[in-house]
């Protein structure tokens, strides 16, 4: 298993990534700094992709906030399609910039 460690901005981001089969370490290695290089994308974004999700429902429940994110995944779409199915609120997805999203939770 590969990981790397990238703390910007008071924020830490764990990247990890198995070994393959017929893969050298060259490649996965590669693979890993695409990732990394991918995060460190020039964007003052605070949340990732993967963390959005995860993020609406608490948001939801403590009475709406907002956030900025760098990419919004359909996981995160149907994640916040659902959350409104049971809960009065109200959660769009606002273009700020090329790579940086606004996320807002309205009760």
């Amino acid at each position: 298993m590969w990981y790397c460690t990238s703390c910007v901005n008071l924020s830490s981001e764990i990247f990890t990534l198995l070994g393959e089969k017929r893969s050298s370490a060259e490649k996965i290695g590669g693979r890993l700094s695409g990732l990394v290089k991918r995060y460190l994308f020039d964007t003052d974004a605070l949340i990732d992709e993967y963390l959005t999700d995860q993020l609406l429902l608490p948001l939801a429940l403590a009475g709406g906030g907002a956030f900025s994110a760098r990419v919004i995944s359909e996981h995160s779409k149907t994640q916040a399609w659902l959350i409104e199915q049971f809960l009065p609120v109200a959660i769009t997805f606002d273009a700020i910039e090329d790579e940086q999203i606004l996320v807002r939770i309205t009760c």
